[in-house]
């Protein structure tokens, strides 16, 4: 009897020592340098039909597992590209005014994946677009005769012309989050009116605007 509990304390010591001796990683085919501080700059151009991108920069690993490697760039969880280890900077042009953008970078060793960098949020600012060139916007194809004049102050101007009876025109502020654009004006009652919809950039120059009071096409108008 006393043997074998000698026996059985044996097995229990080598266990042990077993367990606490690994050092092995819960998964070796995930490389442990990453790159870090990654920016994201968001940039369109207003001149022409909107031309939207993103500016990525990032710094490479400081202790790479090897210098033959390359880089993954991740944007919303889904690959988009993937480079050599000589380029640590990329410019995304596949992207909308009012799109939301989530980016981050791995390097990619022989032996697997390292961790993700730092994630970088970029969020295009649709406001700009909307008061370029002085965003005036004109409804176009579906009722035609409003318009919509858009300031750098917020300010709002909403009007209606026609040739067959008299028009209109009312002031009041926009505000825009995300690809929601929200317009509140006073009529001639005093009275307050709130237009809220999803606006959506088809080009520089024209917008799809659905609101609660139906769906508009906008053309933007030069003054």
């Amino acid at each position: 009897m006393k043997k074998m509990l000698n026996w059985a304390l044996i097995v229990i010591v080598l266990l042990v020592i077993g367990c606490s001796g690994s050092t092995e990683p819960e998964n070796p085919e995930t490389g442990s340098n990453a790159p870090t501080n990654l920016v994201g700059n968001y940039n369109w151009n207003v001149s022409v039909d909107v031309i939207c991108s993103v500016d990525l920069i990032w710094d490479a690993p400081e202790e790479p597992d090897t210098d033959n490697f390359e880089y993954r760039v991740y944007r919303n969880d889904q690959l988009l590209i993937t480079l050599t280890s000589m380029q640590n900077y990329y410019t995304d042009v596949d992207c909308i005014p009012g799109g939301d953008y989530s980016y981050y970078i791995t390097v990619y060793y022989s032996s697997g994946e390292s961790e993700p960098s730092n994630i970088e949020n970029v969020l295009f600012d649709m406001s700009e677009i909307l008061i370029a060139n002085d965003g005036h916007w004109s409804m176009e194809l579906v009722q035609e005769g409003y318009s919509m004049y858009f300031s750098n102050d917020s300010s709002f101007t909403y009007s209606y012309s026609s040739a067959f009876g008299p028009g209109w025109t009312y002031y009041g502020s926009f505000s825009v989050d995300h690809d929601l654009l929200s317009c509140t004006y006073l009529d001639s009652n005093q009275t307050e009116h709130t237009i809220n919809g999803i606006a959506e950039f088809i080009s520089y120059n024209l917008m799809n605007y659905n609101y609660q009071y139906g769906y508009g096409e906008w053309e933007r108008v030069d003054w």
